[in-house]
């Protein structure tokens, strides 16, 4: 995975309000990893890589809406 495509997965763990804290416990890593994952400093190996990208695209988005209430 090169550069562009982690910080494209990294703002769309944002989006998703994912924090690497949650994705650590589900990835079953540490968080420093994950931090150093994405300010390219480390790799994960394939597999670890693989599922970060399917917990990530699997996750849900929300987003808040406006309602005026009378």
């Amino acid at each position: 995975m090169n550069r562009e495509q982690r910080n494209q997965l990294f703002i769309e763990a944002r989006n998703k309000e994912l924090t690497l804290t949650s994705l650590s416990v589900m990835m079953g890593c540490s968080t420093s990893m994950l931090s150093k994952y994405f300010s390219h400093k480390a790799n994960l190996s394939s597999e670890k890589e693989q599922k970060l990208i399917r917990l990530i695209h699997q996750a849900k988005q929300f987003e808040w809406r406006r309602v005026a209430v009378e």
